[in-house]
Parts: structure tokens; sequence; C-alpha cells
């Protein structure tokens, strides 16, 4: 184990300037564009719709979540939830580690590590993301959106040996894009949607992928809108 690395990193190496955010373009034009997304399951009683949409460029399939946020939740404190990276290890059962590595203004880079995930049996998953945080999204204060990408070959090199090293048996999941977004709406409700592909690495099979992505999708945003509620 280099339990001392990460820590001389974060340390000793500032940020460069300008957006860490290095994210997929033609991925997240694919996924913010509303035509090829189909019905996937409708909403059940807890309130969840999901969309699914083929991203030819990966050969995978994208799911979106779509539901009304909870009228009890502030949709700024919701936002808080939703970017506070390291937090998210109080709520999300199979995360063991959820780290900031560099942070600029509103851009930051992370990494994540989660138990094997159900129906993946096996190692520790982790994958190194960079993504941005919008506060006025399309210059509309109150939409918000924090979307992310795996981070592309050779950046964070460093993040990459230290947990080579901690996790000798992990699994790096090397294909991560989405999306959260809350959107106000004229009804004074906010629209909550989460957009995500990826997929879980190694030798899994493109079909349990997506029944991976599909399952685990509700709970994820459920998560989220439960911890903001507390």
């Amino acid at each position: 184990m280099l339990p001392t690395l990460l820590g001389l990193l974060l340390a000793s190496s500032p940020a460069p300037a300008g957006s860490l955010a290095q994210l997929d373009p033609a991925v997240h034009r694919a996924l913010d564009e509303e035509r090829g997304w189909r019905l996937h399951k409708e909403a059940d009683e807890r309130g969840v719709t999901i969309y699914a949409k083929e991203i030819g460029s990966l050969g995978l399939t994208a799911f979106k979540g779509v539901k009304v946020l909870d009228p009890a939740v502030d949709p700024a404190h919701m936002f808080e939830v939703v970017t506070d990276i390291e937090g998210q290890t109080r709520f999300a059962p199979l995360l063991l580690e959820s780290r900031v590595v560099q942070q600029t203004g509103d851009s930051l880079a992370y990494y994540q590590v989660i138990e094997p995930p159900r129906m993946v049996p096996g190692s520790e998953r982790y994958w190194i993301t960079t993504g941005s945080i919008e506060r006025a999204y399309r210059g509309r204060p109150g939409h918000y959106r924090r979307t992310w990408s795996t981070a592309p070959d050779g950046a964070l090199p460093e993040v990459h040996a230290d947990l080579a090293a901690r996790y000798p048996k992990g699994v790096e999941v090397e294909i991560s894009h989405g999306s959260w977004e809350l959107e106000p709406q004229d009804d004074g409700t906010t629209l909550y949607t989460y957009r995500t592909v990826s997929h879980p690495g190694g030798a899994v099979p493109a079909g349990v992928a997506r029944m991976l992505s599909s399952r685990t999708l509700p709970e994820n945003m459920l998560n989220f809108e439960a911890a903001a509620r507390r």
C-alpha cells in the first residue's frame, strides 16, 4: 500500500489554470439530445421514469432517469448534495472512497471506488473522472447541472498509480459519462434528471452492463434525494 502518495499529490500539486473538466463532447451531445431516447420503464410509486438510448460511438446503452423533485427538498440544497463528492460515502451503500484530487472554481477531478457491484462479482471497481458544475445552466439562475466524463488517457498518473497499488485486484472503469440536472419548471416544481452511460470494466458482457445500469439508476437518484431530504 502507498498511504501517503495521494496525500503528497494533494498537498504539493497546484491545480492548473482554467477548467479541469475534460468532457467528451460527442458523448455529451448524444446524452443531451432529446431525439433517440425511448421509454425503458414507466414510473412506479417512487416516481422515476427511465429512458434508454444507444450511444453508437461507445457501443453502449445510455440511461436517463427523470422525476419531479420531492417538493420537501430545496433544489439548491439538493444540488449541494450532488456536488459534495466526498460526502457521498455517507449514503451511497457500495461506495468505499470518493475523493476530490483537484478543483479549480467550478471544475474538478476526483476518483471513486466501489465494492463489487451486484451481478458483477469479483474485485472493487474504481474510476477517475473530471467534471464541471453549473449553477446557472444556459444562463438561467437556479438551473443546476453537474457533468462528468472519465479522465482521458494519461491524465492524473499519480492517482492511477495510487489506486492500482492500493487495489491490486481492482478493475478500472474506463467508460463513464453523465450528468445530474435540476431544472425549474413553470408550475413551480423542479425536474430532476440523471443521465449516464458507462461500462463496469473487465470481461462483463454488454447485456449485463445494461442491466446493471438500468437497475441501479433509480436507486442512485432516490438515494441522493433522500440524503437531501435529511
